[in-house]
């Protein structure tokens, strides 16, 4: 009889588990982020942040590349992981200073205006 109650506990616990898996959209392998500001003003010269997250005080963490936007606001990040959340932000210039901007997706796109 305890065996049959142990056996039963296993075949319910199994079928419990559900018969299909959640999918998670994969991120694109490579993306191309071009760095604009309001006005859409294209912002060459400006270092862009690849990470996995940004904190309340807009800094990027798990930093995965950074690079310098070329003439024409553009900078590409190759080899991204395939899941998980990233992050794509840089400091924009301002006439008297600076502007944070900054998002996270998940899955990433393979193409991303940061304005």
């Amino acid at each position: 009889m305890i065996r049959h109650i142990v056996l039963l506990s296993l075949v319910i616990g199994i079928a419990g588990c559900g018969g299909g898996t959640a999918s998670t959209p994969n991120n694109a392998g490579s993306t191309v982020i071009t760095l604009t500001n309001a006005t859409g003003t294209i912002l060459p010269g400006v270092t862009v942040t690849l990470s996995t997250g940004i904190n309340n005080k807009n800094v990027p963490i798990g930093v995965i590349a950074t690079q310098v936007t070329e003439a024409n606001g553009q900078v590409t990040f190759s080899n991204l992981p395939s899941t998980g959340l990233l992050c794509v932000s840089a400091n924009e210039p301002l006439a008297g200073g600076f502007s944070f901007a900054g998002q996270c997706f998940a899955p990433f796109p393979a193409a991303y205006t940061l304005i």
